[in-house]
């Protein structure tokens, strides 16, 4: 059995190459691992109320705690599972999920894409740089992927 990787990130664009992939998957009797590269940056919540002028705003709105890591990794999680859960096409194709942290996507991506039948990667061409049409994660993909790759276009909407 072949395998695809899929770049994810909860784009249109991604969603896209999902899609397409699920199907050629389909086709050529192979599974699919979706690769989600997500950012674990500390994030602050505020303590205290968030009413301003109130005393308790004043005493203690400048104090701040560290969101739990785990949460981070549980909210990408079910990111990709809602993008799963969002395909049109019935699940009939093995699926596995990599979670990957505070790592560059195209980075992970060309790693992945070592003993892969197919990378494929949706592109958002939003570089004003006629080379980086492409996105920088799919023009990166496309020079050093170390299999067939396939990027996925979707039209702009009007």
């Amino acid at each position: 059995m072949g395998r695809i990787v899929v770049g994810v990130d909860g784009s249109r664009e991604s969603m896209a190459a999902l899609e397409w992939a699920v199907e050629e998957a389909r086709l050529r009797g192979a599974q699919i691992e979706t690769v989600y590269v997500f950012q674990n940056t500390p994030s602050y919540r505020l303590y205290g109320s968030q009413q301003p002028g109130s005393a308790r705003h004043e005493e203690r709105s400048h104090v701040r705690a560290p969101v739990e890591q785990s949460t981070q990794k549980a909210d990408a999680h079910d990111e990709v599972a809602r993008m799963v859960d969002n395909l049109d096409q019935p699940r009939d194709v093995e699926l596995e999920s990599l979670l990957v942290e505070d790592r560059h996507p195209e980075h992970v991506l060309v790693e992945r894409s070592e003993g892969a039948d197919m990378l494929v990667v949706g592109s958002h061409g939003r570089g004003r740089v006629p080379e980086m049409l492409l996105g920088s994660v799919s023009h990166h993909c496309a020079t050093h992927a170390r299999c067939p790759i396939v990027i996925i276009r979707t039209p702009r909407p009007t």
